[in-house]
């Protein structure tokens, strides 16, 4: 289901953009080039969206459709952070405030959620 998941995020991207999974079952992504926290939204949105759509699982000669949730904490640079480390710490501590909330996408310097 991991490696589906890494799959549908990787088509959302550009070749500027990266993935990466960090340990479990979560993973970072990193967009170099956007211009507005709308582009930000919008990446999010469709991460959402794409990982919503049913899994098809096949194991044993039987497949099985699965769902899953997903949050998704975002910081941005240098408004949230102005290190790559403390900007990992400031979009997990998003990701947590948007998982409290059930999924979605949250934003950490401007407290929006979605």
């Amino acid at each position: 289901m991991l490696r589906i998941a890494t799959g549908r995020v990787r088509r959302l991207l550009r070749e500027s953009d990266t993935v990466a999974r960090i340990g479990g079952d979560g993973f970072t992504v990193i967009l170099l080039q956007i211009t507005s926290r709308e582009d930000a939204t919008e990446v999010a949105t469709k991460i959402i969206d794409a990982l919503a759509e049913p899994f098809q699982l096949s194991a044993d000669g039987s497949t099985r459709q699965v769902s899953m949730g997903c949050s998704v904490g975002i910081a941005v640079f240098p408004d949230d952070a102005e290190s790559p480390d403390r900007l990992v710490v400031a979009a997990d501590a998003a990701m947590y405030k948007a998982k409290r909330n059930g999924s979605g996408f949250r934003f950490r310097a401007s407290g929006k959620s979605h």
